[in-house]
């Protein structure tokens, strides 16, 4: 079945027209997991809409380490950058489907352009979160927000879920767990303790399956999350 996302992107794909009136073809591109979709120092011509799957943004310096900037799921878009090459470079943390959109063509399609000023627009407001998290959050909300992230919609921090005690939900990281401490700025005991934290509280059970996470009390998650949601619903 597809996703919002993935209707959303092939309609606006498919509405695009031709001289004669007909419809283009629809061929989104794959990229296995781990795959690395552009570098820094690319091109920077192409925007990329996610349909399926989910990208890491990151930035290295010079002594090999790498900071994790941006984390992009499903009805995102990434490939954004201040000049014509790549500032940061991409990897798939999963195998991700995608449409590209060149640049110079976004202007000519206004469905495309309505949907990507929306989008960009979400995601700003949740690199505001995630400021808002590295600066004044505790490690326990700041993985709780993280969660909620999976949880909710991809950009906004919505939960979809109506208001109920103890309300469940289940969801699977992609990411490891030094890839968790890398995007919320903590180190990977910190992020163990987090999980191990949230686990007696009953707030989560962690799965059999590496990165599965049973969320066993959304609104007590919603809450230390600070997310604020619950009190909108």
């Amino acid at each position: 079945m597809e996703s919002r996302a993935e209707s959303a992107a092939i309609a606006s794909d498919r509405g695009g027209s031709r001289g004669n009136g007909a419809a283009p073809l629809v061929k989104p591109s794959r990229i296995a997991k781990r795959a690395t979709l552009y570098r820094a120092g690319d091109p920077a011509d192409t925007l990329f809409e996610i349909v399926k799957g989910s990208l890491l943004l990151y930035r290295e310096i010079e002594d090999g380490r790498r900071q994790a900037v941006d984390w992009v799921r499903p009805g995102e878009f990434c490939g954004f950058a201040d000049g014509a090459t790549h500032d940061s470079s991409c990897e798939a943390l999963e195998a991700t489907t995608f449409i590209r959109h060149k640049k110079r063509d976004i202007g000519a399609d206004p469905a495309l352009a309505a949907r990507l000023q929306g989008q960009v627009e979400r995601q700003i407001s949740a690199l505001h979160g995630q400021l808002l998290s590295l600066g004044r959050k505790t490690a326990g909300e700041r993985l709780a927000t993280l969660l909620m992230r999976h949880i909710g919609s991809a950009a906004a921090y919505d939960c979809p879920l109506p208001l109920e005690a103890r309300a469940q939900a289940t969801l699977h990281l992609e990411m490891t767990r030094a890839e968790i401490a890398d995007y919320l700025g903590l180190t990977i005991e910190t992020v163990c303790r987090a999980l191990a934290d949230l686990a007696r509280h009953q707030m989560i059970a962690v799965g059999e399956k590496r990165g599965d996470i049973n969320v066993l009390n959304v609104c007590a998650l919603c809450h230390m999350a600070k997310v604020d949601v619950c009190q909108k619903q």
